[in-house]
């Protein structure tokens, strides 16, 4: 058996949110199939639930990758001490428009 590193789990796990994203625009969230999703990834379906309890689970972790990019940005805005809320809602546009000028897909 081979042992995988951090590194290739985290990998596979990449792979498979983004198999799910391409299978869910292109046949929507209740048509797709995990066996569909797996086969975009070019993992097995057992690679999807050591990664996913289920779809809902896998839904869940696509909806959290949304938010992580931010995560910081907004917690900063969010603080009593926050000099500059405008500045920090520039600067959350700003990384927004880099975001999808760089990656389309984020």
């Amino acid at each position: 058996m081979v042992r995988r590193t951090k590194e290739n789990a985290q990998e596979t796990r990449r792979q498979i949110l983004e198999a799910a994203e391409k299978a869910f625009y292109e046949k929507g969230l209740a048509r797709t199939t995990l066996e569909r999703i797996a086969t975009l990834a070019g993992v097995t379906r057992g690679a999807i639930y050591w990664h996913f309890s289920n779809k809902a689970d896998l839904v869940q972790a696509m909806l959290n990758t949304l938010h992580e990019p931010l995560a910081e940005v907004t917690k900063t805005s969010e603080s009593k001490d926050e000099m500059d809320p405008m500045g920090c809602l520039r600067r959350l546009l700003i990384h927004l428009f880099h975001q999808v000028g760089t990656n389309p897909k984020t």
